[in-house]
């Protein structure tokens, strides 16, 4: 019988949990990894490192490989901004904690 009255408590308080969840999604939706988590970020330390071995080895002149290495942090640095940018403005706004209250629940009865 707990089970029931556990169920039906659930359902007398689902839409405190629907905006409880709502209000979790919207944070959620503004979550960004960190760089070094990124696709991005393991794509140009690998090249990087391909055309810094090429320069060494004498098979790729080290200007062209210092322009390379350059243009690609450019272009990881643009990218990463692009990326910021549309996760701040897809976050939801911040609420100071003094303002927030939270739903009426209602307790089970024994």
């Amino acid at each position: 019988m707990k089970i029931v009255s556990n169920l039906m408590l659930l359902w007398k308080n689902r839409k405190a949990l629907k905006a409880v969840s709502d209000a979790t999604n919207q944070v959620r939706g503004g979550y960004m990894k960190s760089g070094i988590r990124s696709t991005e970020f393991w794509i140009v330390v690998l090249t990087s490192a391909s055309t810094l071995l090429e320069a060494f080895k004498g098979t790729l002149d080290p200007k062209w490989s210092a322009v390379i290495t350059g243009a690609i942090a450019v272009g990881y640095s643009l990218t990463r901004a692009i990326t910021k940018a549309a996760a701040s403005v897809s976050q939801a706004p911040v609420v100071a904690p003094e303002t927030v209250t939270a739903p009426a629940v209602d307790a089970p009865k024994a």
